[in-house]
């Protein structure tokens, strides 16, 4: 779950540093037949649409054929009523800083630090491209 989160968040941070005109972008993780829908924005955040759970909560993540899946509609939704839009400017887009990004403790590829990170007892470790 967590290397699903990673990589959403990575990807999310790739793409929109690549797209300085976008303020925001979706991303949808799934285990099985569970999703959850996140939001990532210009600021660098990562947000879960639908419930504040934090990343790497396995219960966040809900049945598509259960009585709560209507949240996973209303956050689908919530992507078509508000697409990724235009306000964001360069200045405003830089790589997200690895305190926002999903704690894990195997080692993760940040793209845009170029380097891998993972977290050890709840404290950053950053290590260096080999």
């Amino acid at each position: 779950m967590q290397a699903v989160e990673g990589q959403a968040f990575e990807a999310c941070g790739t793409f929109l540093s690549s797209q300085p005109q976008l303020s925001h972008i979706y991303a949808v993780t799934t285990i099985g037949t569970e999703a959850r829908v996140w939001k990532y924005s210009a600021d660098r955040t990562f947000l879960s649409l639908g419930n504040s759970s934090p990343s790497g909560t396995r219960a966040a993540y809900i049945d598509a054929d259960s009585a709560a899946a209507s949240t996973l509609r209303s956050a689908l939704l919530h992507m078509k009523q508000f697409p990724p839009s235009s306000y964001a400017t360069a200045a405003t887009i830089t790589s997200q800083t690895a305190s926002q990004a999903p704690q894990t403790t195997a080692w993760t590829w940040s793209v845009p630090h170029i380097n891998y990170y993972r977290y050890n007892n709840g404290v950053l470790e950053w290590a260096p491209k080999k």
